[in-house]
């Protein structure tokens, strides 16, 4: 019984470490994100559209357009994994400690009173003890699996979005230098 309430007791307790670094885990993505937002805001303010007239200006500021949006939509779905990783989730836990002596001590006093032969309060405890921490990390286990999946998500649609805004960075900088040698030249 020793062994098996210890991989339990690891087990319950392995649970909520999981929890604890998934939550830790969504700093990075949320700053990235809200980097994301300022940046497309940035280039799309900023961007010069129907500059000076060159051989590609439309097909450059259409190609611009296209991948900012592409790339806020990319963004509004990795901040909507993002917020389901932080909110929504809810764990199970033992009870409390004064709650658990309370409950030893009625055990103790239904068994000094009743004489049970075939149990007595030290294993009905444990039995309940080990049967609560079983419970609760399956259902951990399900909710940590669930936010993990969320907490993928959240990094594949940020990585997407990264890459289509790399993509509007280089179309801005492009109708830039296009803009800037027309210029030069008038």
């Amino acid at each position: 019984m020793n062994d098996e309430f210890k991989f339990f007791e690891q087990t319950y307790f392995y649970e909520l470490e999981r929890k604890q670094l998934i939550e830790s885990n969504t700093a990075l993505p949320s700053g990235v994100i809200v980097a994301l937002f300022g940046f497309m805001g940035y280039l799309f303010t900023s961007f010069k559209f129907g500059g000076a007239p060159y051989k590609f200006s439309q097909l450059l500021e259409h190609s611009f357009v296209l991948s900012c949006f592409l790339a806020f939509v990319l963004a509004c779905f990795a901040t909507y994994w993002c917020a389901r990783v932080i909110t929504g989730s809810t764990y199970e836990y033992l009870p409390g400690a004064a709650t658990l002596l309370s409950y030893r001590k009625e055990l103790e006093k239904w068994h000094s009173e009743n004489a049970d032969q075939n149990s007595n309060a030290t294993t009905d405890f444990n039995g309940f003890l080990l049967d609560g921490m079983t419970k609760c990390s399956q259902i951990n286990w399900n909710t940590n699996l669930i936010r993990s999946e969320e907490l993928y998500n959240t990094k594949k649609f940020t990585v997407c979005s990264i890459i289509l805004v790399a993509i509007s960075a280089l179309l801005y900088c492009t109708d830039f230098w296009f803009d800037y040698s027309n210029y030069v030249k008038s």
